[in-house]
C-alpha cells in the first residue's frame, strides 16, 4: 500500500514529519515538487508525498474512496470506510520516520 508513496526526505536526525495527501484524480508524484520545497525549507523534516491506495474510477491518479455517485448524504459513510486505512498510513509513516507523537 505504501510502495507508491514518495519518501522525499528522511534526515538522520529528523524532528518533524510532513505528510502530503493529494486529492482524488491526483497522485503522490503531483505533490513531489511541493514536498521538495518543504524539505529544503525544513531540513530536519521527514517529508512524504502519500499516494492514495485505490485506482480511480474516473480519470487518472488515485483515490481514497470512490467519488462515483457520491452525494452529501453518502459522503460521510465513504469517508468513514476510508478512515482506517488513512490512519494506518499515518501510523506507518510515523513509525518509519521515528516520529510518533500520539497513538492512533
Amino acid at each position: 500500500m505504501h510502495e507508491d508513496s514518495i519518501l522525499i526526505a528522511h534526515p538522520e536526525a529528523s524532528t518533524q514529519l510532513v505528510l502530503l495527501f493529494h486529492g482524488v484524480g491526483s497522485s503522490a508524484r503531483d505533490l513531489a515538487p511541493v514536498g521538495r520545497a518543504l524539505a529544503q525549507a525544513q531540513p530536519q523534516a521527514t517529508v512524504v508525498s502519500v499516494d492514495a491506495p485505490h485506482p480511480p474510477q474516473l480519470g487518472r491518479g488515485k483515490e481514497w474512496f470512490s467519488v462515483v455517485g457520491v452525494t452529501e448524504e453518502n459522503r460521510p459513510q465513504r469517508i468513514a470506510q476510508a478512515m482506517p486505512m488513512f490512519l494506518e498510513t499515518i501510523s506507518h509513516w510515523q513509525h518509519k520516520s521515528g516520529i510518533v507523537t500520539c497513538p492512533l
